[in-house]
This record gives structure tokens, sequence and C-alpha cells, in this order.
């Protein structure tokens, strides 16, 4: 014999909580990822119950027969919860949820707020020896990653997110992400699986390096057993991205976890940027003692080839804080190669370190900003377009400011070489330059042209984006007074000799090959 209960439409008034009778129903491991957080609203609910089953002859009923099935199936229409800090209230709710001492299954429950639209099935079984196992599948739909989608979010999402400092700007979306709970009996804590792809626009993640407005998705794979750390490896493609101002197409990124709380390791970043192709590695850990509890460090290695000079000035200047837009620079044809290693506290400007080499190929030297002054300043006259043959810059990162150790631009016509700071990502630059020129200059005697290259020291202030040059005037002829005098040679004088005596040397090679 079967009984129906009639349909039972709950007055508006009429709330329901999960923190009481349905957290038992639905079954314990999706309850505790959710239910247990109090789940509220407004629903219909048919009551169905099927009598026990019939004795067999003289035999009486015993366990499960003995006991009257009852079905409960519950149709939503508002719900609200309160998770991770934040209350989330889905209105306009479809589907139904299907619960028995058998289990629960959940209908395609979708409903809607005002930043979030999401669709959940699944289901919820015993395991027969006292454990639960659930099974969840969901889409959903974000304006951007705030406090309401997390509270919504899978933990083993949540937990990707926060190691890898992650947020939005724009829309975030999910298609067809499952997740796996199972609680086991006697043990504490839930075993979690999660795989699916979201996809986000507006992005910005920290993987030793901070990526900014990527557009792309993340297939993400997770594992986590009742009493152990995460395993999870993220596969990311952004179509776009920034990264320290330089433009990212086609990025790939692979990230995974460590084994470490709020870990994760980057074996592979690759991307087109500018022309070229930037490569890396990064890894993200928990930092020692001294940094502080909490506090995490950082490595990067990054690696550029064949990047435009013209875009990648253009992407380091937009870094700037003040950034202003202009029109782009001119392609003269150099090119920019050169390796990258920071590393540091992360969120911590101050505790920045690291090296930067880079060098310049090809293309025409006035495009270099300020090389047009430079080599008026130093050489005495009007420079004729041509190639480089030899350019570049070594620094050392210290908090945000870099020591320039040495910059070397040589071409036909002359050859700069010298030192200084700057700051990052501001670009505020204090340099000191020395220009020698290799062209011979019409109607000097040969004993100007001899000493001319020893007349100026070139100053280089402002910022990479519009330098100002000036010039110290006849620093030769003061330093071979002070000789004279018994003055030995400044700190500033004995850097820009020894740049010019392995400037000449890097020449000598350059011919020989």
């Amino acid at each position: 014999m079967r009984t129906v209960a009639e349909p039972r439409r709950f007055p508006p008034s009429l709330t329901f909580d999960c923190r009481s009778t349905e957290l038992g129903v639905i079954g314990g491991a999706f309850a505790k990822e959710y239910l247990e957080h109090g789940v509220r609203g407004e629903f219909d609910a048919v009551v169905s119950m099927t009598a026990p089953r019939t004795p067999i002859g003289n035999e009486e009923n015993v366990g499960v027969a003995r006991i009257a099935f009852v079905e409960t199936t519950i149709a939503p229409k508002w719900a609200e919860l309160t998770r991770l800090g934040a209350t989330v209230r889905l209105e306009d709710m479809s589907g139904r949820v299907v619960a028995s001492r058998l289990g629960a299954r959940i209908e395609s429950v979708a409903g809607t707020s005002e930043a979030i639209s999401a669709v959940v099935s699944g289901a919820a079984t015993p395991d027969g020896s006292g454990g639960t196992v659930s099974s969840i599948t969901f889409d959903l739909d974000a304006r951007y990653l705030n406090a309401e989608l997390r509270a919504i979010l899978p933990i083993p999402v949540i937990e990707i997110i926060d190691a890898g400092e992650m947020s939005t700007t724009g829309a975030v979306r999910a298609r067809n992400a499952t997740l796996r709970t199972y609680v086991v009996p006697g043990v504490e804590g839930v075993q979690v699986d999660f795989d699916g792809r979201l996809e986000f626009e507006g992005a910005a993640l920290t993987a030793g390096l901070r990526i900014e407005d990527a557009i792309g998705s993340a297939d993400i794979v997770f594992h986590k057993n009742a009493t152990g750390l995460p395993d999870y490896q993220v596969d990311v493609i952004a179509y776009s991205a920034r990264a320290m101002g330089l433009p990212l197409t086609n990025a790939r990124v692979a990230i995974e976890s460590t084994g470490e709380p709020r870990g994760l390791v980057v074996p592979m970043l690759f991307a087109e940027s500018c022309g070229g192709v930037v490569s890396g590695r990064a890894a993200v850990y928990p930092a020692m003692d001294w940094a502080g509890p909490g506090e995490r460090s950082y490595e990067t290695s990054l690696i550029f080839s064949g990047l435009k000079l013209n875009e990648a000035l253009d992407g380091f200047a937009s870094a700037r804080p003040d950034a202003k837009p202009r029109d782009p620079r001119k392609d003269t044809g150099a090119r920019l190669e050169g390796q990258l290693t920071l590393g540091g506290l992360v969120g911590n400007e101050d505790s920045r370190r690291g090296s930067l080499s880079v060098q310049i190929a090809g293309g025409d030297v006035i495009a270099v900003p300020g090389a047009m002054r430079l080599v008026e300043a130093g050489n005495l006259q009007f420079p004729a377009s041509e190639g480089i043959d030899y350019a570049s810059v070594q620094a050392i990162f210290d908090g945000t400011e870099i020591s320039v150790e040495g910059i070397s631009l040589i071409s036909k016509s002359v050859e700069l070489l010298g030192f200084g700071t700057a700051t990052w990502p501001e670009l505020e630059l204090d340099l000191r330059l020395r220009s020698k020129a290799t062209r011979r200059i019409p109607l000097l005697s040969q004993l100007l042209e001899t000493i001319r290259d020893e007349f100026v020291t070139i100053v280089v202030t402002g910022t990479a984006a519009a330098p100002n040059v000036s010039v110290e005037s006849l620093p030769e002829t003061r330093r071979v007074i002070g000789r004279v005098l018994g003055f030995g040679e400044t700190a500033s004088q004995r850097r820009l000799n020894d740049l010019s005596e392995r400037a000449s040397r890097q020449r000598r090679l350059n011919r020989k090959r």
C-alpha cells in the first residue's frame, strides 16, 4: 500500500533551517560543505509514505521491513545562507530536492541574486558502512569574484584562489564543475575531490609574479584526504594579460600544490609578448620564522626573447601608478632579450630582491628614449640613423629601488656608458653616463678630437618614459688637475672607467664574431 500526502504550500512567513533536521536527511558530506551554514528559505513540500512490507507467512518483519518509507520533495522558492562571512540570498528558484533515509537528490535547483546565478544538481547517499558519499555538479555565472561568490564556491576552489591571491574585476563562470565529498565514519573531516573549468575576465593572481587583467580559463583538478593537505593542479590559459606592464597573449601557466599550507609552484609559464616570447617558472611557499606568522615567500625567474623594444617600453611605462595614455612608439626594429629573477615576501615590496640583465640588438639608436639628447650632449653633432651594435643593462632590485650596475649603448658613432639608480614601478631615474664618440668631427683639430670624448658626464633624471638629460662639463679636466694636486679618482669616475674597459672588451669580442 502507498500513501501520498497532499501537496502543502507553507505561508511566506515560514522558513526552514537546515542546521537541524534537514542536516541528517540530506547527507553528511554535502551538509558539511554547505547546509551546516544555515540554509533557510521558503519552499513547497510533498511528503510520500510507503507502508512497511507485508510479512511473509508467519514470520514478523525485522529491520528496514518494519519501517515505513518516507520521501520528502522540497521545491524551494527562495533560499539564503551565511558562509565565510557573507550572506547570499537566491531568488526565483526552481528545481527540487528529494530526500529520504536512503539519501537525497538535488534536481536542477537554480536561483539568482543581484550578482550571481547558479544551477546545482547531484546526490548524496549512505555508503553502507556509516559514511556518506555526495556528488554535486554546478554551473554558475557571477559579475566578478566577490564575497557572495566566495560564499557559494566549494572550499577547494577557495583554497586555490587564496593561495594565488586571485581576484577579478570581470565575469566569472563555471560550467559542469563537479564536487565529490566523502565522510568516513569515525574520522574527522571530509575527503574532497573537485574538477571543473572556471572562465574569467579581468583576473589577477600572484604566482611569484603578479599577473593582471587576464581573460581566459582555468581547468582545476583537486583532491584532499579527510586529514591531509590538498593536492591540486591548475592549467590556466589566458588569451590576454599583463605582467609588470608587459602585454601577454596566448599565455599558458601550470600551477601545482607544494604539499605546504598556501604554497604553490608554477613549473611552467609561457606567453607571447611584444612580438617575442616570455617563459619562466615561479614558486610561493611559507616563509621562514623570521618573516612573521602567515607570511609567504616567492621566487620568480623569467626569460625574455625577441620582444619589440618600442612595445616593451610602452608596457613598462604603463605600469607606473600615474601612467597616462599616449601614442604608441614607432617600431624601429630594435629587439629586447634578457633575464629577470625576483624574490621576496608576498605583498611586501620592501622585501623584493633580484636581478635584471637585458640586451638590445638591431634597430635605431635614436629610438631609445632620451638617446637623441644623450648623443647630442656627448658627441657634439647630430647623429645619423644607425643600428645599435651592442646595448645592455644590468640591474639589482632592492625593495622599490633598482641599482643600475651598468648601462652600455654602442653604435658606430657613439659609445654611452653609465650607472645609477631607478625606482619600481615609477621608473624614476638618477643615472650618470659618459659619452665617447667614434666618428670624426669635421673642422675640429686633432687635439680637440682627442680630448673631446672626456668633455662631459651626462646626468639623466626624470622617468624612463620622459628622461631629462643634463651635462656636467669637463670631468676629465678636473680629474687630471686632481691627480696633479694629489687627489684620487672619485668612486663615480672609477665606475665609469671600469664600464668603459668592459665595453671595449665586448666590442672587440663582437668584431671577432
